[in-house]
């Protein structure tokens, strides 16, 4: 495992690597995190850092909860 893999994963993500991880744009990722649906491990000013395990499964419940709802 690199380094940067074992960042991303022990909650250092940056914003730009869970959209890559997404598909999604790094906007969405923020407002993902301003909206309540994903964690983030760190969030001072403008640094915002992310366990991928941790919004792997915020997303998840949110899906299935939609799925339930729909």
């Amino acid at each position: 495992m690199t380094n940067n893999a074992s960042n991303t994963q022990s909650g250092r993500a940056t914003p730009r690597q869970v959209a890559e991880h997404n598909s999604v744009t790094v906007p969405t990722v923020l407002s993902w995190f301003r909206q309540g649906i994903i964690p983030a491990k760190i969030a001072i000013g403008r640094v915002y850092r992310f366990d991928l395990d941790e919004v792997d499964a915020a997303l998840e419940a949110r899906t299935k909860i939609e799925t339930l709802n729909h």
